[in-house]
């Protein structure tokens, strides 16, 4: 499946990249970091590493689109875009934790967001026209499961998230600024709702399974890769709970993976017993 693609994918990321590279060319060139800048910025090493870092990054994210396509019920252009959108979810409301977390400029943020964020639109542009779904003959109708797991997938990650704020003590800005925080999370949160949503399909597991492959090797995936680019920008000391290190970073990241596959696990035991009932009571 991927290595018949393998060039697609390869000229649409190159493409994607070219087109990123150009927008970031606009960035305001007032504006200075307020944290530590990282080790690769101080070197001039971080636009090399950016790119190459961006690139595997679509990759990876084409490679999650080949696995999913033939589960979504659109067209490939149409599938394409909803794919993208649920990354986008991540990029652009993550794009504003620096702000919340180091006091960063909003409209610098918001200028990352903005640009990360129509990057991921072309990419999901392109692959849903240049990577055809597969036919399978089959009788059997693709359903998309119900949307309102959306909100309570970003219940279980708002718990974790509130589980590594309070009683691990992981850096974050909940005292500074509550409102903006728990804002945030939730915004994150609703998007893994989303991204759950549309990869349901992506193979004939059972619910659990689903749950549990979608969490520890989907999500859990894209959401390590999303936070491994915060060291890219600000320095990160090695070691440390509650304030800006690696450790407090992969910290939060591996609780919130794990809320997130245990609540998706019990938000399908529920549906499943519930659609037991149901077809107990129609028959």
């Amino acid at each position: 499946m991927f290595r018949k693609n393998v060039i697609k994918i390869l000229l649409i990321c190159i493409s994607v990249l070219i087109v990123y590279g150009f927008m970031q060319s606009f960035q305001p060139k007032n504006i200075v970091l307020k944290a530590t800048p990282s080790y690769f910025i101080e070197n001039n090493l971080f636009i090399p590493i950016a790119s190459i870092s961006m690139f595997l990054t679509y990759v990876i994210i084409s490679y999650m689109f080949l696995r999913i396509r033939n589960g979504l019920k659109y067209n490939a252009i149409v599938s394409g875009i909803l794919f993208s959108l649920s990354f986008i979810g991540f990029w652009f409301v993550g794009m504003f934790e620096p702000y919340l977390l180091f006091n960063e400029s909003f409209y610098f943020c918001l200028f990352l967001a903005i640009v990360d964020s129509i990057a991921l639109l072309l990419l999901g542009l392109l692959l849903g026209i240049f990577i055809k779904k597969t036919i399978i003959h089959t009788t059997e109708k693709i359903e998309m499961t119900n949307m309102s797991k959306i909100v309570l997938v970003a219940l279980f990650f708002l718990l974790g998230r509130l589980f590594s704020y309070i009683i691990i003590g992981v850096h974050s800005s909940l005292k500074i600024l509550p409102f903006e925080n728990i804002l945030w999370v939730i915004s994150i949160g609703l998007a893994t709702g989303f991204l759950y949503w549309i990869s349901y399909n992506a193979n004939r597991y059972s619910p659990i399974k689903k749950a549990m492959w979608f969490g520890l090797s989907y999500f859990g995936i894209i959401w390590i890769i999303y936070n491994s680019f915060n060291p890219l920008f600000v320095k990160h000391e090695i070691f440390g709970i509650g304030n800006i290190s690696l450790m407090d970073l992969y910290i939060k990241t591996f609780v919130d993976v794990i809320f997130v596959t245990f609540g998706i696990v019990v938000i399908e035991n529920i549906y499943c017993r519930k659609q037991s009932i149901s077809k107990i009571r129609e028959a």
